[in-house]
């Protein structure tokens, strides 16, 4: 039987744990976690499996354009929300169920052609290129099954199942020139509201031909709601199945692809 996702993490964990060494990361005065400022791409199954066992929230990830989702990066600490300041390193580490791509840095997978330094400090080796080529055989077969996921994930059945539940209250509490587009989140989509004014619903505004001055509506009328809705219904899944997924759309780019 073909191995399952979580089941590929626990094996690439154990394979080069001990495979590489190199110098205390841990030891601050080797290490700030500088190569922790990156969003890591996550297949749902491995976001899920940190939630269930309490290591993450679902506000810790967002939707990705390569695997179904990426880590979050907390603003705060300038770091990915799984390093932790009390150890100075990646709270997953020792779990054998850290991501493999955060094995990967900075020695690579070839044993022959082995990246010795990092950012910081010199001295990474691999000890045992067995099996980290076995390893890098159970990479490719994770990436292979996680963008296998990604796919299923926004498949036009998944996409308007998530669109069937955006919050449409929230268009009650918005103006029209607050609403820049929509973003996908973990179980359904949310309207995304830019930044000043935004032009994005312009044209669905002069087609419902009310009376207010675009930039001084102050509501978002029921018709308008309408027009928004049935054109995401109507296109959205469509724009993403020609032109990939990713966290965020906005209408005039939705608009302008219709």
């Amino acid at each position: 039987m073909p191995k399952n996702i979580l089941e590929l993490v626990r094996e690439f964990n154990y394979l080069v744990k001990d495979a590489i060494s190199g110098p205390n990361c841990i030891d601050s005065n080797v290490c700030h976690g500088d190569c922790c400022f990156i969003h890591i791409d996550i297949p749902r199954v491995l976001a899920q499996y940190y939630i269930e066992q309490g290591w993450a929230s679902k506000e810790d990830f967002k939707r990705g354009s390569t695997f179904s989702f990426k880590i979050n990066v907390d603003l705060e600490k300038l770091r990915c929300v799984f390093f932790s300041k009390e150890i100075n390193g990646c709270s997953l580490h020792t779990t054998g169920m850290k991501c493999p791509q955060c094995f990967v840095y900075p020695t690579g997978l070839d044993p022959d052609k082995v990246n010795s330094s990092c950012k910081k400090a010199d001295g990474w080796f691999i000890n045992d290129p067995i099996s980290v080529k076995k390893a890098k055989g159970v990479l490719e077969d994770y990436v292979s099954m996680c963008q296998a996921e990604a796919v299923e994930e926004n498949s036009p059945e998944r996409i308007n199942q998530r669109l069937q539940a955006l919050p449409i209250e929230k268009f009650d509490t918005l103006i029209p020139s607050s609403i820049a587009g929509i973003e996908d989140d973990w179980d359904n989509f949310n309207i995304l509201i830019g930044e000043g004014y935004n032009l994005g619903v312009r044209s669905f505004c002069s087609e419902v031909g009310c009376d207010f001055e675009y930039f001084e509506c102050p509501v978002v009328c029921e018709d308008l709601k309408k027009k928004l809705l049935n054109f995401l219904s109507e296109n959205l899944s469509q724009y993403i199945q020609s032109n990939g997924f990713k966290s965020q759309y906005t209408f005039m780019e939705l608009k302008g692809q219709k």
